[in-house]
């Protein structure tokens, strides 16, 4: 289980090629609610570039509130803004509800780009997480139980008038996660993620082909009670808990 959380999205300039949507602009992909989006005019290849006004090694890369099923869509990276040949190109290999990405290269580049080509429908998308690799390291649940499932599927609209997202319905999951037997050498870690999202912004619980728990989809969510983590006090090791719901 990896959580991506310290988004820097916001931070960066990000444009598209060709114009979007004069009512869906590219700037609601900065929107934490996935709502927002940005949608394209057209199903042509989409080029959307992040100015990241410096280098960077990302750590997860990933997009939200999409519907992107059928096309191929890319995260490539460059030194310069052109991308007609990119230093660095990954084509997603499936297409999920959530996208995601880890970027474990050692060249760091200012520019970053989501390419989407061959899309079925006029795509769009909510949310773009590009982190400068500061991310919750890998941690290994031992178990993940379910609180409450609050069905929103009536209600629960985005702005082109269909279901948020890339799901069929908006049935709002929440969760217990236990973590047991953390080695000592990650607390500032879980300290900074608690830190940083506190209750209210959100973030991306993803599950990996290391863990043992399956059945569970990746999960946009955000913290639903006070976080309390035990003090080291020489241990070498110790346990922690996230109780979450799900964003839409």
């Amino acid at each position: 289980m990896i959580i991506a959380w310290n988004n820097k999205i916001s931070t960066y300039t990000v444009s598209c090629n060709p114009v979007a949507d004069v009512n869906y602009p590219i700037s609601n992909v900065k929107d934490t609610r996935l709502g927002k989006i940005w949608k394209a005019t057209s199903t042509a290849t989409q080029l959307i570039t992040i100015d990241c006004l410096a280098a960077i090694n990302p750590g997860i890369i990933a997009i939200l509130g999409h519907n992107l099923t059928g096309a191929t869509v890319k995260i490539l990276g460059n030194t310069t803004s052109d991308f007609s040949s990119p230093a660095f190109s990954y084509t997603f290999t499936e297409i999920n509800p959530i996208l995601w990405y880890e970027y474990i290269g050692v060249t760091s580049y200012r520019y970053w780009a989501i390419k989407i080509e061959s899309a079925t429908a006029i795509p769009y998308i909510g949310y773009i997480h590009i982190d400068t690799g500061d991310y919750l390291p890998e941690q290994y649940p031992t178990t993940i139980t379910p609180i409450t499932f609050n069905d929103l599927s009536t209600v629960s609209k985005s702005d082109i008038g269909t279901l948020y997202g890339y799901q069929n319905t908006a049935v709002l999951k929440d969760y217990q996660i236990l973590i047991e037997d953390v080695p000592s050498s990650e607390f500032t870690y879980v300290l900074a993620f608690i830190a940083g999202v506190g209750k209210t912004i959100p973030f991306i619980v993803i599950w990996d082909t290391t863990d043992t728990i399956t059945g569970i989809d990746n999960l946009y969510c955000h913290l639903t009670k006070n976080f309390e983590i035990p003090k080291l006090a020489g241990r070498t090791r110790f346990d922690f808990s996230l109780i979450i719901s799900e964003v839409r």
